[in-house]
């Protein structure tokens, strides 16, 4: 805020002492805001650099959810008529790619419905929930499950790789003959 919302614009370095923290702080802050920004306007692809696996892309998606998430409640046309086209497609894509995700976690649930142990296959998936579409901290997941931090780490870890499993599973089935 004190870098651009001042009436006179301050250098990072003048924000740093003014807010107590290094120039580098600012500077990551910064960035963060602005890529946030970005995510809002235009929604995924602007968070994400074609991943390379699927479990990049979950965990990317899984990031940004909460953004993404409120990106649709943006109704502001963007000034200029191309960027205006290029937020539609990204929208579109970015829809995709929540609709995807929200069936993988379906299946999952259907997975731990039928499981042996379902108490133990919902935590890690609460935990999920929690961090990334609820946006609870990981002390407060672990405090709710009465769980260490390491715990909620390793749940996040399986679930974002049996979700990528389950988007793989979806891609893959999409792309044979006849499918759309």
């Amino acid at each position: 805020m004190y870098r651009y919302m001042m009436k006179t614009a301050l250098h990072n370095r003048a924000v740093a002492v003014k807010m107590g923290v290094s120039k580098d702080t600012v500077k990551n802050d910064i960035r963060m805001a602005v890529n946030e920004l970005l995510v809002l306007c235009f929604g995924l692809p602007a968070a994400v650099n074609s991943p390379g696996t699927y479990q990049d892309g979950v965990k990317e998606l899984l990031l940004n959810y909460l953004l993404v998430s409120q990106a649709g409640n943006i109704r502001n046309a963007m000034p200029w008529e191309t960027w205006q086209k290029e937020r539609e497609k990204c929208q579109i894509v970015t829809a995709r790619a929540v609709r995807c995700l929200d069936n993988a976690v379906k299946l999952y649930e259907r997975f731990i419905a039928g499981s042996t142990y379902p108490d133990m296959q919902q935590r890690p998936l609460e935990t999920v929930r929690g961090i990334y579409m609820k946006g609870s901290s990981i002390a407060a997941v672990a405090a709710e499950w009465n769980v260490s931090k390491e715990t909620v780490y390793a749940d996040i870890k399986k679930m974002t790789g049996r979700l990528a499993e389950l988007v793989e599973i979806m891609a893959v089935e999409r792309q044979k003959p006849g499918r759309s």
